[in-house]
């Protein structure tokens, strides 16, 4: 969810430096992601819309967000004393799309955008709902359907315990090497999660390897 807000950086730069991960309730979401939401996939045609819905603000009530505001990073991204914010979490999407296959997914995106909205002005923006000069809202289907992306996923990550997708970062140390003697790979595509800190890794992992290399040699 993309919000543009009248208000400074300054502002927000109180609360938050231009990116963080935040967690509105220490609860978590339990089974809500889990148990819950395989019972309401597998059987989504028996299920009633009014407590998909009730689910879907449990979801977005317990869950963490990242929250990123990139005019605290460079100011000349925003106009003057506004702001914009990308507001973010990991959502199925499976559910997404049988929700739009069952004809209501306008209401569906616009329920999850309020929840995410209510959500943090409760715990970490009193008063954002009156400030926003206007918002988009983007799901797994929009990524679906625009870059035919397996589920909306826009990199290999899981939380969940299924193959072959990785869990954690203790397979990277073996990530640079090849099947070609004395070359080796390096980059945020080189591991699953992707990102960043994974090209910062790999790329360390193979210089390391490089230079054992040529030490041996």
């Amino acid at each position: 969810m993309f919000l543009a807000v009248d208000e400074a950086p300054e502002a927000f730069g109180k609360i938050s430096q231009g990116h963080f991960i935040y967690t509105p309730r220490i609860e978590g979401l339990g089974d809500l992601h889990r148990g819950t939401l395989d019972r309401i996939k597998s059987d989504f045609t028996k299920i009633s819309k009014q407590e998909i819905l009730q689910w879907l603000r449990d979801f977005c009530r317990y869950n963490s967000y990242e929250i990123s505001i990139p005019a605290l990073k460079d100011r000349s991204l925003a106009p003057q004393d506004k702001t914009g914010l990308v507001v973010s979490l990991l959502f199925d999407g499976e559910l997404f799309r049988s929700v739009d296959q069952a004809g209501w997914y306008d209401e569906f995106k616009q329920e999850a955008s309020e929840c995410m909205l209510e959500s943090l002005e409760e715990s970490l923006y009193s008063g954002l709902r009156k400030k926003i000069l206007f918002r988009e809202t983007a799901t797994p289907l929009t990524l679906m359907d625009r870059f035919n992306t397996t589920n909306g996923a826009i990199t290999g990550w899981s939380l969940e315990e299924r193959p072959p997708v990785p869990r954690s970062l203790l397979g990277i140390t073996s990530a640079p090497s090849t099947a070609i003697p004395c070359v080796y790979k390096a980059g945020q595509w080189s591991y699953s999660p992707s990102g960043v800190p994974v090209a910062i890794l790999t790329g360390r992992i193979a210089a390391g390897a490089i230079l054992r290399t040529a030490r041996s040699s």
